[in-house]
């Protein structure tokens, strides 16, 4: 078995594109796919799997996680919004997103569209995190896989996959009550 943490540092290296290196033109839906593919690569399990197509960003827009563009060109907030929804879906699911993004509709909207310094800071916030726990979680992980035994996970890859799983899940349902705490479901 690989040394964990060589495994775990190469891959949870933070991919992310940051905002300053999202061009300032407006983007097709097939140039955005393409920037992350291009980018991001590295965050796909196998070969074939995309990141992002053409019908998850117009399921997005139909969604409500995403505001409507105006003719068939994305702005920069939009980019950068496709970009943390694609982080987000990582841990959370389409209708947590949904709730997130649309507690925060007020501060990350403007007239005729999005908040640009808004979405910006949030985009930046999200990066900001995945670096500081891709650089801290496998010596974190290590640590409790010694404190549970000396030869727990040494040539057997299970403990290390039960401890991340547990980690996993115990993170996402975590988030999943600060989301309902902070963002209730609206009544139909």
């Amino acid at each position: 078995m690989k040394e964990l943490k060589v495994t775990m540092q190469q891959t949870m290296a933070h991919e992310y594109i940051a905002a300053e290196e999202i061009p300032e033109i407006e983007l097709y839906v097939d140039q955005i796919v393409t920037l992350l593919e291009n980018n991001l690569g590295g965050l796909r399990r196998t070969e074939g799997e995309k990141l992002l197509t053409k019908t998850m960003v117009n399921n997005y827009s139909k969604d409500g996680l995403l505001k409507r563009i105006k003719g068939k060109k994305y702005s920069k907030e939009h980019v950068l919004m496709i970009l943390l929804i694609v982080g987000l879906k990582r841990g959370l699911s389409v209708q947590d997103i949904g709730r997130l993004l649309s507690g925060e509709e007020e501060r990350l909207s403007a007239a005729g569209g999005y908040a640009p310094e808004a979405v910006k800071e949030l985009y930046s916030a999200y990066g900001k995190t995945g670096e500081a726990v891709s650089r801290t979680l496998p010596s974190y992980v290590e640590e409790l896989l010694q404190t549970l035994g000396a030869g727990f996970g040494k040539d057997d890859p299970l403990p290390a996959i039960l401890l991340l799983s547990e980690i996993s899940a115990l993170c996402s349902r975590t988030a999943q009550a600060l989301i309902d705490e902070s963002f209730p479901e609206k009544k139909k």
